[in-house]
C-alpha cells in the first residue's frame, strides 16, 4: 500500500537513534584525530614566532659586538639616565631594545611563555615583569629569554665599586665556534643562567614541552631538546662545552 504524502515526508526527514549515535561517534573520532594536529600546528606557529623574535635579538647582538669591537652585550650597564624615570643600571632586556631595536622590547617575549616563575618560589604569574622602559618609564617590559652566564669573561671587574661581574661584557672574540655557542635561551627564571642551574629554571615550551629555542652567537636560532642543552651528569660533552663555554676543550667558564 502506498504511503500518503505526509507519511512519506515524515519518514524520509527523520533520524533513528542508532543513526544519530553513529553520526555523533564519527564526529567524536574526527575531533580526536584533528585536535592533536591542530595542537601541533599551533605549537609550530608559536615556536616560529619565538624564533623570529630571537633572531631580531641576535641581529641587535651582532650589531653591538661590531660597535664594541668584539664584546658581548652585558647583563647590566651603567647608564646615566639624565633625570629620566628609570634607574641607572638597566638589564639587557631593557637597554638592548632601547638602543638597538628601535625601543621594541616585544622581541624579548616568546608567545608560548606564560610568565610563571619556577615552582620552588611558590609564586603565581605573571612574573619576569613588568619592567620600565628606559626612555618613557612605562612599565610594560617582560622577558622570556636569558643570556648565557657561562660566556667567556674578563677577570677584572669593569666597575670595581659595584663588586658585580654582571656589568662585565662577554668576550666574543674568545669563542672559537660561534655557530655552536649559545648566547640566549628560554628561561623560566632569571635573565641570565649557568649550565648547572636547576632544570626547572629552564623553560621548555615547544614540541610538547620538550624543547626550547636557542640563539647562537652567529645569529642563527635552533630548537633544541633538553639533552642537547643540559648535561645529564656532572661531566659535559665537548658539544655542551662549546655550547656553554665557547670552546669544546673548555672544562669551565673561561676567564681572561
Amino acid at each position: 500500500m502506498s504511503c500518503t504524502h505526509r507519511d512519506c515526508f515524515s519518514r524520509s526527514e527523520g533520524f533513528t537513534l542508532v543513526e544519530l549515535l553513529v553520526v555523533i561517534g564519527i564526529i567524536t573520532i574526527l575531533i580526536g584525530l584533528l585536535l592533536p594536529v591542530l595542537s601541533r600546528a599551533r605549537d609550530a606557529a608559536l615556536t616560529a614566532q619565538c624564533a623570529n623574535n630571537m633572531r631580531q635579538n641576535g641581529q641587535a647582538t651582532i650589531q653591538y659586538i661590531s660597535d664594541s669591537q668584539g664584546f658581548l652585550p652585558p647583563y647590566l650597564i651603567q647608564w646615566n639616565s639624565g633625570g629620566l624615570p628609570y634607574v641607572n643600571s638597566p638589564y639587557i632586556f631593557q637597554w638592548l631594545p632601547a638602543f638597538y631595536e628601535a625601543q621594541n622590547a616585544r622581541t624579548w617575549v616568546c608567545p608560548a611563555d606564560n610568565f610563571q616563575l619556577s615552582d620552588d618560589h611558590g609564586e603565581v604569574g605573571p612574573q619576569r615583569g613588568p619592567y620600565p622602559e628606559i626612555y618613557s618609564g612605562r612599565s610594560d617590559i617582560y622577558y622570556s629569554y636569558a643570556i648565557n652566564f657561562d660566556q667567556p669573561l674578563g677577570r677584572a671587574l669593569l666597575y670595581p665599586s659595584t663588586n658585580n661581574s654582571y656589568f662585565n661584557p662577554g668576550l666574543a672574540l674568545k669563542v672559537t665556534q660561534s655557530a655552536s655557542f649559545m648566547f640566549l635561551h628560554e628561561t623560566n627564571e632569571l635573565g641570565g643562567q649557568t649550565y648547572n642551574d636547576p632544570t626547572n629554571y629552564f623553560r621548555f615550551n615547544h614540541q610538547g614541552n620538550t624543547a626550547m629555542n636557542v640563539l647562537y652567537l652567529d645569529g642563527h636560532v635552533d630548537t633544541r631538546k633538553v639533552g642537547e642543552i643540559l648535561p645529564p651528569g656532572p661531566t659535559l660533552s665537548s658539544n655542551l662545552r662549546a655550547f656553554w663555554f665557547g670552546r669544546p676543550d673548555a672544562t669551565s667558564q673561561l676567564l681572561f
